[in-house]
């Protein structure tokens, strides 16, 4: 771990397409916080090793490393203070717990959860709506606030009594601290750690594998010096029986002639194939992530075709993970873009133009597949067809129908709306548009975007008294003076000039604006055909007929803030 000195700058040089050129922090575990949470019971283990070792070599030692541990924690500390780049984000406490309760209600989900890797689909359906008048409103966790109310979600009931339950068996065993081994006592304290850092941070695969290891730990020395405690799972051909285990003085007292077992063979091999199964698969995760990791970074640096053929492997590598999906289609779309950008397309220009469209929709359609109760890969599918709005027929059809899904999947999100909205304001459908910013302000009403695209809307339906109310909104919630205030203003007194009435003074123009009407529509390249897209680009089937049903649930009204 470094902050651009030392390590760091020698890994920027070693490895320049993992850690990126300017990189001013690396960890081993991708993530500063993670890396603490790690070094904690890992700083714990080593200073309590240090003195209860009798060997003056291995207690300096164990010291030295306990130094460099507490200098990477104060490092990572600093690196995760607000403000800096590597500060978390955690969703608050209250959001997790309205979350986890909504699974009481679901028998199944109470039971077994919403799925191992599907945190993020309970969040999108059933977080507070109150959580839109805070700055988290434009992110989707994927994790809950703690490990006790993740677990709950995802793996119910089942899930959360099984944690418990081992803890409770520990607990048990911390009882009777005084007749444990050294390394025992020092486990046990350092997996305490472990299981308090637990209920303070979400969970990650690096803390639930230090939690193993230390249990593990516990249990080879409990079996090897107090036979009462542990037990065996003796499997035999016919028959199982659970003993207890034997001291060495026990063992070599009852030791007999060895038999051959044929079940020690009939479940061992499979289990065997099935590790190295396990471990290959294990080894192209991480490749993949290696892969993806440096298709980010050739992207940061405008390297198109790196980020193309990196994505690609990486898809080939793991090709369950549907943001690698959203990812690639996303870049099949950006390289069209440029290569339609040319004054004077080729006829292979036109050619790679129409397969990346296809490949993009393609990809976004694998995402919805792989994870349909994720919002993002919905929202994924309705950027690439709204992308394709004038240039394919029916893509406007086609994107409409996905943001509906995406919309019934994350409810309480205004973003989508207001996405939906605006391909209906481009396409002069100004109802629809009305209904949908309509929804996008009662969800988040301290967003001035929202009303600003409502008055659009109105002005667009020559609803121009309706129009100038709502501009008098946006004008409440940004700041006077600032550009959008002027914007804002500007457009208001044009309405009242149609209107006859008195135009407000307007004010002195300071800051950056932040106001955005309806994005425009694609236009079609005059160099390319339009592009013929079959029944197979259609996305898929979704829950719902139409978006005519869908509701918002307002948040309570809040004091106008920018």
């Amino acid at each position: 771990e470094a902050i651009g000195t030392g390590p760091s700058l020698l890994m920027n040089k070693l490895t320049p397409s993992l850690t990126g050129d300017n990189s001013l922090f690396i960890s081993p575990t991708g993530s500063a916080t993670i890396l603490i949470a790690f070094l904690i019971p890992s700083l714990i283990a080593a200073v309590l090793t240090a003195f209860t070792t009798k060997s003056a070599l291995e207690r300096a030692l164990y010291l030295l490393s306990s130094g460099v541990i507490v200098a990477a924690i104060a490092i990572g500390v600093f690196n995760i203070l607000p403000g800096k780049p590597n500060s978390p984000v955690f969703l608050p406490y209250s959001a997790s717990w309205e979350i986890a309760a909504e699974n009481i209600k679901h028998p199944k989900a109470f039971l077994i959860g919403v799925g191992a890797d599907n945190y993020v689909a309970a969040f999108s359906s059933y977080h507070p709506v109150t959580l839109n008048l805070g700055e988290l409103w434009i992110t989707r966790f994927t994790a809950a606030r703690n490990y006790p109310l993740h677990l709950f979600t995802t793996s119910g009931l089942l899930g959360l009594s099984a944690w418990v339950f081992i803890l409770f068996v520990l607990f048990k065993t911390g009882k009777q601290f005084a007749s444990l081994t050294d390394t025992s006592k020092i486990a046990l304290i350092a997996l305490t750690a472990t299981v308090i850092i637990n209920l303070l941070l979400p969970p990650n695969p690096v803390l639930t594998a230090t939690f193993v290891f230390f249990i593990t730990i516990i249990a080879s020395e409990l079996k090897n010096s107090k036979g009462n405690q542990t037990s065996e799972l003796i499997l035999k051909f016919f028959a199982a029986k659970l003993v207890r285990s034997q001291t060495h003085q026990e063992a070599e007292e009852d030791k007999k002639p060895a038999k051959s077992e044929l079940l020690p063979l009939v479940l061992g091999i499979p289990a065997l194939l099935t590790a190295l199964v396990l471990v290959f698969g294990v080894y192209r995760v991480a490749g993949a992530d290696l892969l993806f990791q440096q298709s980010l970074i050739a992207a940061v640096q405008n390297d198109g075709t790196t980020t193309y053929d990196s994505q690609r492997l990486a898809i080939a590598a793991n090709p369950f993970l549907s943001s690698y999906h959203r990812t690639y289609a996303a870049t099949n779309l950006a390289i069209a873009g440029v290569i339609g950008a040319k004054e004077e397309l080729s006829d292979t220009d036109r050619a790679n133009i129409t397969t990346l469209i296809q490949q993009a929709i393609r990809e976004s359609k694998a995402a919805v597949q792989i994870n349909p109760e994720n919002p993002a890969n919905w929202e994924s599918l309705a950027i690439t067809y709204r992308n394709l709005i004038n240039v394919a027929e029916g893509a406007a059809d086609w994107s409409t129908a996905s943001y509906v899904e995406a919309i019934r999947r994350d409810p309480q999100n205004p973003s989508l709306r207001l996405e939906l909205g605006g391909i209906y304001y481009q396409l002069q459908d100004y109802q629809n548009a009305i209904r949908l910013f309509s929804q996008a302000a009662d969800l988040k009403p301290n967003w001035p975007n929202a009303h600003y695209n409502l008055a659009n809307a109105y002005a667009g339906n020559n609803e121009l008294q309706r129009a100038v109310a709502t501009y008098d909104t946006v004008l409440q919630l940004i700041e006077p003076g600032s550009k959008d205030y002027q914007k804002a203003l500007d457009e208001q007194n044009s309405l009242k000039a149609k209107l006859g009435q008195q135009a407000t003074k307007p004010e002195d123009q300071e800051q950056t604006g932040q106001l955005q009407p309806p994005s425009p529509l694609p236009s079609p390249n005059p160099q390319t055909e339009p592009i013929q897209l079959d029944q197979s680009s259609a996305p898929p089937a979704g829950t719902g007929t139409g978006f005519s049903d869908l509701t918002a649930s307002p948040t309570p009204s809040p004091s106008p803030t920018p």
